[in-house]
């Protein structure tokens, strides 16, 4: 799938005013430290990737740490179950990775954070027990720092209206992002 210069730009356009509308996104926010840039270079089977870090090889390529980037070829959306998935929300996801970059005394450092997701931001381990009732989407499941980014991405579409017939831990990681909005 080819995504345009113009379509990343309309996109993150529009996901900086969900942002906004969300509580997110205003003059003095660090997010507004985080770009979005649509790169030439395609990335393994994802449709946005934000940098909390950078290798060498990244560092050669252009790449810098705070910042989201959209390939312009992908085969990712051809992919379940990500092929529902809008490039607004690829950015909108991505924007909860830079939240838990330029924010981490909200998410990476912050106990809270660990006993509502799981687990610390940078753990690598999917949660044991699946249960599709506790996340937005398969995809959250693969570990805590997706979930955020996951739960983020859904909330900020939303505009914080809470989804239906959330249960419990769903309605706990809804509040963790709600609580959020007035701490930026």
């Amino acid at each position: 799938m080819l995504i345009t210069f113009s379509q990343v730009n309309s996109a993150a356009l529009d996901v900086q005013s969900d942002l906004y509308k969300s509580g997110f996104w205003y003059e003095d926010t660090r997010l507004n430290q985080a770009n979005v840039f649509w790169t030439a270079f395609p990335f393994r089977e994802t449709v946005g990737v934000f940098y909390h870090d950078t290798r060498w090889l990244d560092d050669i390529a252009g790449f810098k740490q705070g910042h989201i980037y959209i390939p312009s070829i992908t085969l990712s959306k051809l992919i379940p179950p990500r092929a529902r998935i809008s490039l607004r929300d690829v950015i909108r996801h991505e924007y909860g990775h830079a939240f838990a970059h330029y924010y981490p005394e909200l998410i990476v450092r912050n106990k809270e954070f660990t006993r509502v997701f799981s687990g610390h931001y940078y753990a690598d381990h999917a949660n044991k027990i699946y249960d599709g009732s506790c996340y937005v989407s398969e995809y959250a499941q693969t570990c805590p720092m997706e979930d955020f980014a996951e739960t983020f991405m859904m909330y900020t579409r939303r505009h914080g209206k809470p989804l239906k017939n959330m249960n419990v831990r769903l309605e706990e990681k809804w509040s963790f992002v709600k609580a959020l909005e007035g701490r930026v």
